[in-house]
């Protein structure tokens, strides 16, 4: 497959796709499409660690696909346990927005994080459970 793209002002880019199991993995209709930001304005509730947590473990996109937690999940990405205890808010937002920009310890040699920027995934509010959660995971 070849593609050319446009970056813009973006000097990296990542493309993740993903094969979590065992055995030969198929990919069909993989597409590199272009993510616009939503127009309309978005007004967010309250974060909520209860709605977080079913995102972490049932969303497509669950953290739970490549993140341990309590010894469930998988070790393409760190453990999350005690994660609150070793990054500030501000850090676990990061974490989410740019995950190349500090990667975690025993995944440096990776240079690029293959977890995609989580903003292009979930909603804003979906975000702010996803850290409200996060933040509460203290063991």
């Amino acid at each position: 497959m070849e593609v050319v793209f446009t970056s813009g002002s973006r000097t990296t880019a990542s493309i993740n796709v993903l094969h979590v199991a065992r055995g030969d993995g198929y990919f069909d209709d993989v597409r590199l499409v272009e993510l616009l930001p939503i127009e309309e304005e978005q007004k967010l509730v309250v974060a909520d660690a209860k709605r977080g947590e079913n995102i972490f473990f049932k969303h497509a996109a669950a953290c739970i696909l490549c993140h341990s937690l309590k010894g469930q999940g998988s070790t393409v990405g760190p453990a999350l346990d005690g994660i609150a205890t070793r990054g500030t808010p501000e850090c676990i937002r990061e974490s989410l927005l740019e995950p190349s920009k500090v990667l975690a310890k025993g995944y440096e040699q990776y240079k690029i994080s293959p977890m995609p920027p989580m903003g292009d995934i979930f909603s804003p509010q979906e975000l702010a459970d996803v850290q409200a959660f996060l933040q509460m995971l203290k063991q």
